[in-house]
């Protein structure tokens, strides 16, 4: 500021009033309040800051946690994908062309003769995977027809179990399949015949010693279990 606008400045304030002095109490009570103000106003920033810092933690650890979830998630949807895929069944090999005369599925009718045998004519030389036809495993697959509701001891009259299982290269793709998904091992002769009027699989297996009888319908459907 220039002189003249000092000497205005102080020709203004020359007509207020002038507080009284104070004593040596009063100014240390001013400086004290004065201090406290301060040490206030330094703690409510302080505040503020920390609640800000707390905040903005409070909102970082939730949105890690959802991460963690959302990655956890995934994690097992993908873990129980791989053991789905390695759980699935082995396929089942496709069968190599046969000649005419091969045993006949569930599903065909029954021949003329309930004691033929399909695999009569087969010479042996048919091929599934790796293994080949023998004409002893394969005479123990029949075509009787039976029911084997009524007429069970008529068909185990006419059935003659061999004491060699048949191999499953023997067996249609349908007897196989359906073999494996009822757990039946060491089969010994099958019989495409009837139960209850319906057309139905027997499979006779040896079970620890005793000889069984399974038989199931057109889609492997469990319908009794005979002796």
């Amino acid at each position: 500021m220039t002189k003249d606008e000092n000497s205005f400045v102080d020709d203004l304030l020359k007509g207020l009033p002038k507080a009284p002095p104070r004593t040596k109490i009063e100014q240390r009570r001013m400086e004290k309040f004065i201090d406290e103000q301060i040490a206030n106003l330094k703690a409510e920033r302080a505040m503020t800051k920390r609640s800000i810092y707390v905040r903005f933690q409070s909102q970082f650890q939730l949105a890690a946690g959802f991460l963690v979830l959302v990655g956890g998630v995934a994690f097992a949807i993908n873990f129980s994908s791989s053991n789905s895929t390695t759980n699935i069944s082995q396929p089942s090999p496709v069968a190599s062309p046969t000649q005419t005369g091969t045993t006949m599925n569930p599903s065909e009718t029954p021949s003329a003769n309930p004691g033929s045998n399909n695999g009569s004519n087969n010479s042996g030389s048919d091929v599934f995977g790796n293994e080949t036809k023998s004409p002893s495993s394969v005479s123990n697959i029949f075509n009787t027809g039976f029911d084997y509701l009524t007429s069970l001891s008529q068909a185990k009259a006419k059935i003659t179990p061999k004491l060699a299982p048949i191999s499953l290269g023997a067996m249609s793709p349908a007897d196989r399949n359906c073999s494996i998904t009822q757990g039946i091992d060491n089969v010994l002769a099958i019989d495409h015949a009837k139960y209850d009027g319906q057309k139905a699989t027997v499979y006779f297996y040896k079970y620890s010693t005793d000889l069984e009888i399974k038989v199931v319908d057109s889609s492997c459907s469990q319908l009794a279990d005979l002796k």
